[in-house]
């Protein structure tokens, strides 16, 4: 997706970090590690700012 709007001329960028559940702060088998990182795109429009795109939500 990155490089698709990237070739159209937008600026695009890759951002990672970290899912945070609530309700597995207490959890007996919290998600950590490899389990909680996440990834999406974000998409500069002009005069609307960065539109976060994340296909796997």
């Amino acid at each position: 997706m990155m490089e698709a709007c990237r070739s159209l001329g937008f600026a695009a960028r890759f951002v990672s970090g970290h899912l945070c559940d609530a309700a597995m702060v207490d959890a007996d088998r919290p998600m950590i590690g490899g389990g909680a990182t996440h990834a999406w795109c974000q998409v500069c429009l002009p005069a609307a700012g960065w539109w976060t795109g994340d296909l796997a939500a």
